[in-house]
C-alpha cells in the first residue's frame, strides 16, 4: 500500500468512534423529526374531523340582573307597602311567557305538518304523472307493434 492510503486508514481508525456517534445521532434525529411531523399531521386530521362531527352547542340565554339581592328585597317591600301583590304580577309575567312559548311550539308543529303534507302531495302528483306517461308510452308501443305485425302478415312472393 502507498503511504497516502496508510495515512488515510490510520486517520479513519482514529476517528471511527466519533463518526459512528455522528451517524447514530443523525439517524435518531431524523426518526424523531419524522415521528413528530407524522403525529402533528394525524392530530390535525383528527381535530378537523372532530370539529365537523361534533354537535353544535345549544344556545343558552342568561340574564344579568342589575340589582343586588338587597335592592330587589327593598323593591318588593316597597310594592307590598303600596298594596300591590307582587306574586300575582310575577305569575302573570311567567304565565304569559309560557303561553307564548307554547303558541310558538304549536305554530312550528303546524308548519312542519303543512310542509310534510305538501311534500307528500307533490310526490303523489309526480307518481301519478309518471304512471300516466308510462300508460301512454305502452299504448303507443302496442299500436306500433300492431301496425308492424299487420305489415308482416302480408305474404311476400319469392320468385
Amino acid at each position: 500500500m502507498s503511504q497516502a492510503k496508510v495515512d488515510k486508514y490510520k486517520k479513519d481508525k482514529k476517528n471511527r468512534k466519533k463518526n459512528l456517534k455522528k451517524q447514530k445521532r443523525k439517524h435518531f434525529l431524523s426518526v424523531l423529526l419524522t415521528t413528530v411531523v407524522s403525529l402533528a399531521i394525524c392530530f390535525y386530521i383528527g381535530w378537523s374531523v372532530y370539529q365537523k362531527v361534533k354537535p353544535a352547542k345549544e344556545e343558552t340565554t342568561t340574564f344579568k340582573n342589575k340589582y343586588t339581592a338587597e335592592e330587589l328585597q327593598s323593591i318588593i317591600q316597597a310594592q307590598t307597602a303600596q298594596g300591590g301583590d307582587t306574586t300575582n304580577e310575577t305569575e302573570s309575567v311567567t304565565d304569559s311567557k309560557t303561553e307564548k312559548a307554547t303558541e310558538d311550539e304549536t305554530k312550528k308543529k303546524k308548519k312542519k305538518k303543512k310542509s310534510n303534507n305538501e311534500s307528500e302531495a307533490s310526490t303523489e302528483s309526480s307518481t301519478e304523472e309518471s304512471k300516466s306517461k308510462k300508460e301512454k308510452t305502452t299504448e303507443s308501443v302496442t299500436e306500433q307493434s300492431a301496425e308492424s305485425s299487420s305489415e308482416d302478415s302480408t305474404p311476400t312472393v319469392i320468385e
